[in-house]
């Protein structure tokens, strides 16, 4: 999944200048250090994310609270499979309301900006010149899908197409600072739940 495109006055003007290069990336700079840096702590804040998120599931399932479902599938989750999962379990367990509620809001605020790491994981970026913004593209038919709602895949008489959107470096500065108290509370859960169920470690 990739997020939708939040078109501000900044954003419209990033696109712009982009259009007037009528195609020709090469005028795109190449992504500076502190870009890179931030991606890459972006997407390895996901990847401690999407771990404790399959020790709570693997502490659940241990406890037999995922039912019979094996490990063999349960370890092959996806995201978002992972999250309606740790999602289900913990509206059945003997916590105030108040908890259910709040460790739902978290987990739909961590699933909602999985999308911002697929594009940094998954897209090519370039920097657009003079600004504090940046320009991704993809290939990826399944990216086309979700924005066309078509896949054009299959259709040999369809020319070929890139996706593209622009990012303001700002709002991503922003959202990874916004995002980390969220690693760290989903950290703490899988601590929790593993002592609490008798899990075993991961490794």
């Amino acid at each position: 999944m990739i997020p939708q495109e939040f078109r501000t006055d900044k954003v419209e003007r990033l696109q712009a200048i982009v259009d007037s290069f009528d195609g020709d990336v090469s005028r795109l700079e190449e992504l500076k250090e502190d870009d890179l840096k931030l991606i890459g702590h972006f997407v390895h804040l996901y990847n401690f994310i999407e771990l404790n998120l399959r020790r709570s599931v693997q502490a659940f399932a241990s406890a037999g609270l995922l039912g019979d479902i094996k490990p063999r599938r349960y370890r092959r989750f996806a995201p978002a499979d992972l999250i309606k999962t740790v999602k289900e379990v913990v509206s059945r367990l003997e916590l105030p309301t108040s908890d259910i509620e709040d460790a739902h809001r978290k987990l739909d605020e961590i699933e909602e900006r999985w999308k911002v790491r697929n594009i940094f994981a998954h897209w090519a970026g370039r920097r657009v010149p003079k600004e504090d913004g940046i320009f991704f593209m993809s290939l990826d038919a399944r990216d086309e899908k979700q924005i066309m709602g078509t896949d054009y895949s299959d259709d040999d008489s369809t020319p070929n197409f890139t996706l593209s959107l622009c990012m303001d470096l700002a709002d991503l500065r922003d959202l990874a600072l916004h995002m980390m108290p969220y690693g760290e509370w989903i950290a703490i859960k899988a601590r929790d739940w593993s002592l609490q169920y008798d899990a075993p470690p991961p490794g």
